[in-house]
């Protein structure tokens, strides 16, 4: 009898799993659309000094505030790239993205009541924020605010929210978990945070919110991310995410691979350590030539349009260009002819020379009329634990078709087409 009883429960079981399985495969993957807009220059092609320093401002408090949640390893293994067949890859669903000079946004609702924000999907930083209904400040002027009271479905979690930035300022509030629909879905129970403090960089964002993609280990939320709860209530058939920001319409696509963004196959490195979407084993070459013999981390990040590297190697990058000098030393900026810029490409292991298109490598003109562009790569370092570390922001990531694994701990890099 025991064993009648233990052979329908393992009969049940197999029925439920494989239940699960179909209704799996049965889930899309879904496209976010990212609408490009330009602030870093003007609609003349002069670089925007200003806002390119608040695009600074805001990139080093991001990272003060996920060290303070972890401490990364300094060095990378090396490894061998791995190619994988289109074959292997499933197809999912996506979204379009905005850009929004250091940002690529896109819309999503919260509650009931369907509260609609811009969020900026960051590859660089892992807490889901908007702001709230109850911030008084005048950084929250502009925004599009969430009221907890209009939803049905909106609950109260217990503690702070905090993340406090090296400069003294800081972006604070209470977590709510709530409902959150994007791309046709609706996710249950999504843990953020309501902002009633804003720094004051963030408040001449574009867009009301961020929405971290960098793994969960540095949220300060210490909760399931989106794509984790969209995961696990079978809304989405994989935790992958893929991104193409090469043109005005960019895509964030949920769920998977886009197979008809890139052609060959994918060339997949393992990420060094699953906090930040960072790799090991990278090199720099410019004009065809390796500048240095280090191997270096990399970290991407969709929350910026600027590269920021070592100041030795970006200067060396910029020796190699005849009429370049340093712009700004606190930025860390260099300009060059426009007429003559670096050919610059990156490399991980033994794979690919991921180039870095020449249009894209200038964050405009210094002036208009003037024949001399600011260069997008910045020898700035993020934190004392980055002292080798470059982050390569949308300047790189537009060249390529970039996915992320994190169950695989891996990020793949395709061809565009």
């Amino acid at each position: 009898m025991r064993y009648i009883m233990f052979s329908i429960i393992i009969i049940l079981g197999c029925v439920i799993l494989e239940g699960l399985a179909k209704e799996r495969l049965l889930t899309k993957p879904l496209r976010i659309p990212l609408k490009k807009k330009n602030y870093v220059k003007s609609s003349s092609e002069v670089f925007n000094l200003t806002f390119a320093q608040q695009v600074h401002r805001r990139t080093m408090r991001k990272y003060h505030v996920g060290n303070s949640a972890l401490t990364l390893m300094d060095e990378a293994g090396k490894h061998k790239p791995v190619r994988i067949g289109r074959k292997t890859l499933k197809t999912r669903q996506a979204e379009r993205l905005t850009d929004q000079g250091d940002q690529r946004k896109g819309l999503l609702q919260i509650g009931t009541h369907r509260q609609t924000f811009t969020v900026d999907f960051d590859t660089g930083s892992a807490d889901f924020w908007v702001p709230s209904s109850d911030c008084t400040l005048q950084a929250c002027a502009s925004k599009n605010v969430y009221n907890a009271s209009a939803s049905n479905t909106s609950s109260l979690k217990t503690g702070d929210f905090n993340l406090a930035y090296g400069d003294g300022s800081s972006t604070a509030g209470k977590p709510y978990s709530d409902s959150v629909s994007l791309a046709g879905i609706t996710i249950l129970n999504q843990t953020f945070a309501s902002a009633t403090v804003l720094a004051d960089s963030l408040g001449k964002s574009p867009t009301d919110g961020i929405l971290g993609l960098a793994y969960p280990i540095i949220s300060h939320l210490k909760a399931p991310s989106v794509m984790e709860n969209a995961f696990s209530q079978g809304l989405i058939p994989s935790k992958t995410f893929s991104l193409d920001l090469s043109s005005d319409a960019g895509e964030f696509f949920l769920g998977g691979v886009d197979q008809s963004k890139f052609k060959g196959e994918l060339e997949i490195h393992p990420v060094t350590r699953p906090a930040y979407w960072q790799l090991g084993g990278s090199a720099v070459h410019v004009n065809a030539q390796q500048i240095s013999h280090a191997n270096f981390q990399t970290i991407l990040d969709s929350g910026t349009s600027i590269i920021y590297g070592p100041a030795a190697v970006v200067d060396g990058i910029y020796a190699q260009v005849n009429g370049s000098s340093r712009v700004r030393e606190d930025e860390g900026f260099w300009k060059f002819p426009c007429l003559n810029p670096p050919l610059v490409s990156f490399s991980w292991g033994n794979g690919t020379r991921w180039e870095i298109s020449p249009e894209k490598i200038s964050l405009g003109k210094i002036k208009e009329n003037e024949t001399e562009c600011i260069g997008a790569i910045s020898s700035h370092t993020l934190h004392k634990k980055f002292d080798e570390t470059w982050l390569l922001g949308d300047t790189f990531m537009m060249n390529v078709y970039s996915v992320f694994d994190p169950d695989a701990n891996t990020i793949g890099f395709g061809e565009l087409i």
